[in-house]
């Protein structure tokens, strides 16, 4: 089975949502936090730095994809 690469282009806005929640755990409004975000995401500067950060179950860089698989009949 091939690797999934989060980090290929074609994934780029897949953490936008997990960036806005970083924002807000700041203090940051959501309003405000989803406008910074998305004003990047139109000029097409939006990077997201923290992908590694992320290692709850179900989270892009953790999908416990073989536990799933696990689960179904063989």
């Amino acid at each position: 089975m091939k690797k999934i690469d989060f980090l290929d282009d074609k994934y780029k806005y897949l953490s936008t949502v997990d960036s806005i929640n970083n924002l807000v755990m700041k203090g940051l409004s959501f309003r405000d936090a989803y406008q910074q975000i998305g004003a990047l995401v139109t000029n097409g500067t939006y990077e997201y730095a923290d992908a590694k950060e992320h290692t709850h179950i179900g989270s892009i860089h953790n999908l416990c994809l073989d536990a799933i698989r696990g689960k179904f009949p063989k």
